[in-house]
């Protein structure tokens, strides 16, 4: 796997190589790739594989449909989109669940949609609100790769560029971008994937009948699960996500529960956190290529 530092120095050597082609300069296509991870054989990704970011850009032939939603509650960081170029930006959709903003950028709001659940922000599923919304309402429907990220979250140069230029440069490939990973698991709202809540079968064991699979807390523990609901998937992946993760979104769901062994509290929004890490970890046992993009949380 890649160190920090190496994956870095790659994302850096891509934005590079991007200004280089806006501005009409030759772009290298022969950097040495010896020393980078290879997928295991027959083309699939070993468990906790994380891509290298692609040294060289393809022709922007096939457009890609890309939708991202901000998540918002009452404040808006329009600095924090500066470093994207106004293609990148015109991918991006604040998501209000609360508070109305002039936002200056294209907003919609999670109360004004056809289909609203006001259910499940009063009891602090939070932005995992916005992921059963979205899936509810088709807003994603149309679009090749759909993501989410929130307002506290600051995107680095080219971070959208990054990502389409590597869906382009992998065809079949199931991409999946993120920002960071859980430093450990099973603690708060990951207890939710290895043990029953009221009105909550634990996740993996869910899983594992839904899918018809067998899959042990093991593999997650080495393969990492992403953190923050922060991710730019296939919409067809977010849709088996949400097929399957729709039960956990219950109307007289309780506001709070505790993780007893660590003394921790948490919500229904730190249950879906940890499920949608749990299920694209497991995407990745099965094939899918896990991407770091450059985006820092709460800078």
């Amino acid at each position: 796997m890649l160190t920090r530092e190496q994956l870095l120095a790659e994302i850096e050597a891509l934005k590079e190589q991007l200004q280089r082609r806006a501005s009409g300069k030759p772009v290298s296509t022969t950097a040495s790739l010896a020393a980078l991870p290879l997928p295991a054989a027959g083309g699939r990704a070993s468990a906790g594989w994380v891509s290298p970011v692609v040294l060289f850009a393809p022709a922007r032939s096939v457009p890609l449909r890309l939708s991202i939603y901000v998540v918002f509650h009452d404040t808006v960081e329009p600095t924090y989109y500066d470093a994207l170029d106004d293609h990148e930006k015109g991918t991006l959709t604040l998501y209000g669940v609360k508070e109305r903003r002039a936002t200056g950028m294209k907003t919609v709001y999670e109360d004004e949609l056809p289909r609203y659940n006001p259910s499940f922000q009063k009891n602090h599923y939070q932005e995992g609100s916005a992921l059963y919304h979205v899936y509810a309402n088709s807003l994603a429907r149309g679009s090749d790769y759909v993501g989410f990220f929130q307002y506290d979250m600051k995107f680095g140069e080219g971070a959208i560029n990054i990502a389409t230029d590597i869906v382009r440069r992998s065809p079949g490939t199931t991409n999946i971008f993120y920002m960071e990973f859980f430093a450990d698991a099973f603690r708060g709202g990951q207890t939710a994937i290895i043990a029953d809540y009221p009105k909550l079968l634990g996740g993996l064991t869910s899983y594992n009948t839904y899918f018809g699979t067998r899959y042990s807390t093991d593999v997650l523990v080495a393969t990492k699960m992403i953190i923050a609901n922060t991710f730019i998937i296939p919409t067809r992946l977010y849709e088996k996500l949400m097929a399957w993760m729709t039960a956990y979104f219950i109307d007289d769901i309780a506001d709070c529960f505790c993780d007893r062994e660590h003394d921790l509290e948490f919500n229904p929004g730190h249950i879906i956190e940890a499920l949608t890490g749990m299920f694209l970890a497991l995407e990745v046992v099965q094939g899918a290529v896990y991407h770091r993009l450059p985006v820092v949380h709460k800078p």
